[in-house]
């Protein structure tokens, strides 16, 4: 299973990333693996070379393109299966991000437990 993280704060990387290794370690079942991105365009470029993933977590505000751009994109790659998490420090964008049908918006500062509680859920959808 595929994890993409983009933010473009790589404390905030590293936190996310720091949360979805400990939930792997709890889920060996899962084989999870992470891809980190600090820009969207190089998410983006990545993802039209290798494919969407499972699951994307994505900041919304970030230089060069909206994470909201960005999960349009992984959603016409995936054709819908991605599971799109928004993890973003503004509330301005949640009736957008639920209409792309993200799986959960997320604002910061959020709980590990908060995080682990949707990766269940998207996993098990």
């Amino acid at each position: 299973m595929l994890c993409m993280i983009c933010d473009d704060q790589e404390s905030e990387i590293e936190t996310i990333k720091r949360s979805v290794m400990e939930y792997a370690r709890e889920h060996p079942e899962l084989s999870l693996k992470l891809r980190c991105f600090l820009r969207p365009l190089d998410m983006l470029a990545d993802i039209n070379k290798s494919g969407a993933p499972d699951i994307a977590l994505l900041d919304i505000c970030m230089p060069g393109v909206l994470g909201t751009e960005v999960a349009r994109e992984i959603q016409s790659k995936s054709e819908g299966s991605a599971n799109i998490i928004f993890l973003t420090n503004s509330s301005d964008f949640a009736v957008e991000a639920f209409a792309l049908h993200a799986d959960d918006y997320l604002t910061k500062p959020y709980t590990k437990e908060r995080l682990a509680d949707t990766l269940d859920r998207v996993i098990k959808k």
